[in-house]
């Protein structure tokens, strides 16, 4: 029945007062107290109850709400999470709404506080009560609302404590969606040899649960999956996961391991917490769940992303290191037809982002796929072309440069027809005709020519396309246009076109080409990119002497830093910060040049700082020829002329496919983007290659097309840590020597240079994309082109098992932590218990593994229980330790001598005690105290003092390796998960649960519940009976097939909403959102599933549109005057 609400004269509180043993009635007067109340207004009844949740004094309070048509009821007793639910249906079964209940905290506020004042004790709870009585006189009907449960389970998490959860679950015939990170399940116990105190083998507990788990049709397994987001779905939870990458389909592998042989890559294991290595493709123990291998890879080296070609620069660096050269080469040319030009002209941008140059050199690329592709020359062991044209559309390629030989190159490995056109008599573009010799020999780039043609590319030299309608005619179909930008810039100066000025393009291309060139004693060279240098390079070898100007500073130059070195050291003369104002003619001949000075300004859109003539400041230089280089364009004719164009005269194309303005033409290289790099060309030419694939087959070109990988962390080492020694010089003629000549400058790397050069790779991705393991397995299940995907699913209810990590040694420098190499984790010291672990299970000094320890300390709570670093005590530490003492015992018996430093030894779990006991008897030293002064000395071996407590000495201890047993965190990633479900987090970051006696595993948010040591650190047998609790909690809220809610939630006045949005900035659990309307400003929208009440919104609201149910402001002003009025009383009664 319903009752009226409200401060009239129709109000009938009925006051039960708890004595709760002597908890409250030991300190309080509760007799007195109850008669109080006796003429309070609105008062109907008050009373005790010596209990008042026991079956008595509920079923008093049930007849007293029907006996005297209550209102509302007061309840003072302990904390209102103990038993407010409780009361709440005792009044409801007698028809009183559920919310009509205040409750006063009189234990835990009041009694509890002030045992030893029982007078203060006696007013604080009349006080208290009164309050209460004056909230419950205003306290509303509030209703419920049902909604529909999934019968299924999602189980973040798989460690022993998510598995047992998922088992349970399932044994009850709940579907369970199991949710792991990692490539394989079994959390940290996996990682264990033996546990305690019965030193059972770890594994042989473990891996029945893991197969178990993988026979079990009602578990769907998701591994190298994390959750992206979590909406409440009326009942339910709909979750969004992210599945990363495995690179390896689980359906095909068979495990047959053939991948790991051939892996060139070795990685720290993370099995073994970085004691060992692994291959990058890898299974992480025998037992794993799933059985399959995986890829770690960590997206693409910045070497590989900064490549205007995609080299896998990583790849074949690797691969060089293992002596794989061939397939070294083969990987290069995966991605670039021209190893051994691009080797020589490249600027190398690869070599400006490696991430080895952050720490010293970086890595040598360029040359060492240099000499790979010159070793494959020098031996003649060149791979057979095994290269079919099998599809029947027709390509043509305009332009035999490095865009053009490039995609006919690809297409031609893809089974297509191509022919290459060319106007000139030679293939190769600016890499035939713009760079000389001494820096590209013309037998280098002929070789990656005909490497070319050997895979039935047909180029047609001296023939000019001047349509693309003659080419369809021909019955092409699909078009690429490479034709460069070979349009000389002007000077636009007086005399610029007198006898003897060239533009360099011109005079490269004759000297190139063997055409006499006539130049006289003294030679300017106007510009600073490398056509510049190379030009003046070239007349320097032609006998000339050398000036050459630019506007600039030498920094500002934007040619290969190492061109203008050598330039320099031949003899090259630099006149910088001038620039040319007049070609100076006599008898229509080159006689000098006349230049004026130059100050550099602000940065122009170049980020080079502006060039700025200074007045007055002319000079002549006295030269018989000028070469101008200062930049080419477009030629306005050819086939691209009928194409949709820039302001430049460059077709426009899709910056991804290649595309141009006609579906069945695209272009690429110095034609699209103006004069650029060749490897950019490359990088064009292959792109377009992959577009006109995928049009001739009908198939889009942007959504088919590989999807971009992240650019990959650089690996954080210290400096002692680097591979390899500095980075190798490149040999080269005398400076004297080659200026009279064009011999090739650079002379190359040995086998043995490039090896080494090679062994200084970081492995920044891990996996390095050799491919080699494509090659081995059998059942083609490697897939490289695998990429990240997303999977929605609803479930009814969540339990989160996220587990523990040990902190970073690094946070403890003070123990010698990631500085002293035989300072090791404990976690560290068990892999090397393990049979299965980098040392088979023998006790080794790390990183040598060459000698067995003579005295090992074992320095427990490190960072634990301790206020600067981890407060809280990682609750299995001291057992961990006493496990590795015995174990070690058991294998060496007194050879090693052990020594246990300690705060206190807990040895609270079954059997634990009189494990410690055993401990002792087998000779291990303890020593309570706090270790310091940690020092390294020569020969490796740890010094450090610690206050001996039991003897009060001061010790000076020495140990040939040192085991902290680590202070632990919640897993990485709890904390946004713990966001994303709504749930607290407690000290320490680890989730809380709902009370720490009665709901440990239940959570404030309802259907999320916590296992393990997602709640706090635990041991294994806790881990264990939390899944088995979890899973029993999360059942009894899915079974029931739908779930109430309770609306005692926020809500919002329409009226008085004002759209600020602040209610939505502090909601802790997005259950607010704005929401247009047809007039006025937004409107703020509670979502009743999200919202635990927690009462912020209506504390910011400016309005008072916010209103929590149950505890509105009304209310909550209500028992504070209650209070206030309460305590006037009393201190005017005792005056």
């Amino acid at each position: 029945m319903a009752k009226k609400s409200g401060k009239t004269p129709n109000d009938r509180i009925g006051v039960f007062i708890c004595s709760c043993g002597s908890n409250i009635g030991g300190v309080i007067d509760v007799d007195k107290l109850a008669h109080e109340f006796d003429d309070y207004p609105g008062v109907a009844l008050s009373t005790w109850n010596m209990f008042t949740c026991s079956k008595e004094g509920q079923v008093r309070i049930a007849n007293t709400v029907e006996e005297q048509n209550l209102t509302g009821v007061v309840i003072a007793s302990c904390t209102p999470k103990l038993h407010e639910e409780l009361f709440r249906d005792v009044i409801e079964e007698k028809g009183l709404n559920r919310f009509r209940l205040a409750q006063a905290n009189i234990r835990e506020h009041d009694s509890w506080v002030h045992g030893d004042k029982p007078e203060k004790a006696q007013k604080l709870a009349y006080e208290l009560i009164a309050g209460a009585i004056e909230r419950a006189k205003l306290l509303e009907d509030i209703g419920f609302e049902d909604y529909p449960v999934e019968k299924s389970v999602m189980v973040i998490g798989a460690g022993v404590s998510g598995i047992q959860t998922a088992l349970d679950l399932t044994a009850k015939g709940i579907h369970v969606d199991l949710v792991e990170r990692n490539v394989s399940i079994g959390g940290y116990m996996a990682k264990l040899e033996k546990t305690f105190p019965t030193l059972d083998c770890s594994m042989c507990i473990l891996s029945p649960k893991l197969s178990a788990v993988d026979r079990n049709k009602d578990i769907t397994l998701y591994t190298t999956t994390e959750v992206k987001e979590i909406e409440r779905d009326f009942g339910n939870f709909k979750v969004t996961l992210v599945k990363k990458p495995r690179y390896v389909d689980l359906e095909k592998c068979n495990d047959c391991g053939d991948c790991y042989k051939v892996c060139p890559v070795l990685t720290p294991k993370h099995h073994d917490l970085g004691m060992s290595k692994r291959t990058a493709i890898f299974k992480p123990f025998p037992q794993a769940v799933p059985g399959q291998a995986a890829i770690e890879k960590l997206g693409h080296a910045a070497c590989k992303i900064s490549c205007p070609a995609h080299v896998s620069c990583q790849g074949f660096v690797t691969l060089t290191k293992v002596g794989k050269y061939d397939e070294a080469l083969k990987l290069v040319r995966e991605a670039i037809p021209f190893p051994g030009a691009l080797g020589r002209v490249c600027p190398a941008l690869c070599e400006d982002e490696c991430e080895r140059g952050t720490y010293d050199e970086s890595v040598s690329i360029r040359n060492i796929h240099r000499w790979l592709h010159d070793r494959e020359l020098e031996t003649g062991e060149i791979a057979p072309v095994d290269n079919k044209i099998d599809k029947k559309e027709k390509v043509a390629v305009v332009g035999a440069g490095p865009a053009g030989i490039a995609c006919a190159f690809y297409l031609a490995q893809k089974g297509y027809p191509v022919t290459v056109f060319e106007e000139h008599k030679e293939a190769g573009g600016l890499l035939r005709w713009g760079i000389p010799e001494h820096r590209l020999p013309r037998d280098i780039l002929k070789s990656e020519i005909d490497y070319v043609k050997q895979h039935g590319v047909e180029i047609i030299t001296g023939k000019r396309v001047d349509s693309l309608d003659s080419l369809r005619k021909q019955g092409f179909d699909a078009v690429f246009l490479g034709t460069g930008a070979y349009v000389s810039s002007k000077l636009r100066v007086n005399g610029e076109d007198a006898k003897g000025v060239y533009h360099a393009l011109d005079f490269l291309h004759r000297v190139n080409g063997d055409q006499k060139v006539e130049i006289g004693s003294k030679v300017a060279v106007i510009g600073g990119g490398n056509s510049a240098i190379d030009s003046a390079r070239v007349a320097l070898r032609l006998g000339a002497d050398v000036t050459l100007v630019y506007r600039r500073s030498r920094e500002e130059m934007p040619a290969i830093k190492s061109e203008i070195d050598d330039a320099v050291k031949e003899g090259v003369k630099l006149k910088l910060l001038a620039n040319p104002v007049e070609v100076l003619v006599a008898g229509g001949v080159v006689s000098g040049i006349r230049c004026i000075k130059m100050k550099l300004g602000d940065p122009d859109e170049s980020g080079r700082r502006r060039p700025v003539p200074i007045t007055g400041s002319e000079f002549d230089l006295d030269v018989d020829n000028v070469i101008i280089a200062i930049g080419q364009s477009v030629h306005p004719d050819g086939p691209h002329s009928v194409l949709e164009l820039s302001n430049w005269g460059t077709p426009i194309v899709d910056p991804v496919t290649m595309q141009t303005s006609m579906k069945d033409v695209f272009a690429g290289g110095d034609l699209v983007t103006g004069p650029a790099l060749a490897v950019e060309a490359v990088g064009a030419g292959h792109e377009a290659a992959k577009s006109i694939d995928l049009f001739l087959r009908g198939l889009d070109l942007i959504e088919t097309r590989p999807k971009a990988q992240p650019r990959a962390p650089r690996p954080e080492l210290e400096q002692d840590e680097l591979p390899g020694g500095s980075r190798a010089k490149m040999k080269t003629l005398p400076a004297k020597t080659r200026a009279a000549n064009f011999e090739e400058v650079e002379l190359g790397f040995s086998e043995k240079i490039a090896v080494k050069e090679a062994e200084r790779c970081l492995n920044c991705a891990i996996c390095c994309e050799c491919k080699l393991c494509v090659e081995a397995c059998e059942k083609n299940a490697i897939d490289h082109c695998m990429v990240e995907e997303e999977i929605e699913l609803t479930v009814g209810a969540i339990v989160a098992a996220t587990g523990f990590q040990e902190i970073s040694m690094k946070e403890l420098p003070e123990y010698g932590g990631g500085k002293f190499r035989r300072v090791i984790t404990g976690g560290q010291y068990g892999r090397l218990l393990s049979l299965v672990g980098p040392t088979a299970g023998k006790i080794l000094i790390p990183p040598e593994y060459k000698e067995t320890p003579k005295r090992i300390a074992f320095i427990n709570c490190a960072g634990s229980r301790d206020e600067k670093c981890r407060p809280w005590c990682c609750n299995f530490g001291c057992m961990y330790t006493l496990r590795h003492v015995e174990m070690t015992h058991r294998e060496y018996h007194n050879d090693i001598d052990q020594w246990v430093i300690y705060h206190e030894l807990r040895a609270g779990g079954k059997e634990y005690e009189q494990f410690y006991g055993r401990v002792r008897e087998h000779g291990a030293k303890f020593v309570r105290g706090f270790p310091s002064d940690f020092t390294e000395e020569e020969d490796g071996t740890i010094s450090f003092t610690v206050f001996d407590q039991g003897s009060g000495q001061l010790l000076r201890l020495n140990f040939d390796l040192v085991v902290l047993t680590m202070a632990v965190d919640p897993a990485e990633g709890a904390a946004e998960l713990a966001h994303m479900l709504g749930v607290d987090r407690s000290e320490g970051g680890f989730m809380k649960e709902l009370h720490p006696k009665l709901e440990p595993v239940n959570t404030k948010s309802r259907g999320v519940f916590i296992a393990g040591a997602a709640q706090s650190p635990k041991d294994i047998p806790s881990c264990v009976s939390d899944g088995k609790a979890a899973a029993s909690a999360a059942s009894s809220h899915v079974l029931r097939g739908q779930v109430r809610v309770q609306m005692d939630k926020a809500i919002i006045d329409d009226e008085l909403c004002i759209g600020c949005g602040l209610c939505k900035q502090v909601c802790p659990f997005d259950a607010i959102t704005l929401e247009d309307r047809e007039d006025g400003p937004q409107l703020s929208v509670v979502n009743s599933l999200l919202c635990t009440g927690c009462g912020k919104c209506q504390v910011v609201c400016p309005t008072g549109a916010a209103k929590r149910k149950h505890y509105t402001t009304e209310q909550i002003n209500a028992e504070i005057l209650g209070l206030i009025a309460a305590h006037r009383k009393q201190v005017a009664s005792s005056q």
